[in-house]
């Protein structure tokens, strides 16, 4: 268990979603973004600041374990929500990124790819997501009983 909750308290992945986030937001303010991105601006503004804002949520919550580890504190059911809050977000950002690309995200080669084909990638990783240090239902089970002192059943 304890194994366990380390990893789900990391701060790889939110390290990882960050610079994801500049490349994508990068590119599209690039000239060669504006020229084959979708033309619906204001819905990709608007789901990338979503992102920006999970994005920073995810490292603020990172940043508690990661300070509860250093201060030699066991850490609970935070590592939970981080993981489940993780994993989510990987599958949105994911998403996002597929959307802006449109037809052009589903390469997978990556010359000739939007952005080296990475968030045609980053979204088949995202399936494994929501696997790893254990399943999506496993995280909200222990946010319910250890975090909210729900009953089990």
């Amino acid at each position: 268990m304890t194994t366990l909750t380390e990893e789900r308290a990391g701060i790889g992945a939110t390290i990882k979603y960050e610079q994801a986030l500049s490349e994508l937001i990068a590119f599209v303010r690039s000239d060669e973004g504006k020229r084959s991105l979708r033309d619906d601006w204001r819905a990709v503004r608007h789901e990338l600041a979503q992102r920006h804002t999970e994005v920073r949520a995810l490292h603020n919550l990172a940043r508690l374990n990661v300070s509860k580890q250093a201060a030699g504190e066991a850490i609970g059911y935070e590592a939970s929500v981080n993981q489940l809050f993780s994993a989510e977000l990987h599958q949105r950002l994911a998403r996002t990124g597929a959307r802006l690309f449109g037809e052009l995200g589903r390469l997978w080669q990556r010359r000739d790819a939007p952005l080296g084909a990475a968030f045609a990638h980053l979204g088949f990783d995202a399936v494994a997501a929501t696997f790893l240090a254990g399943t999506s239902e496993i995280q909200r089970n222990v946010i319910a009983t250890r975090g909210l002192g729900l009953p089990r059943e």
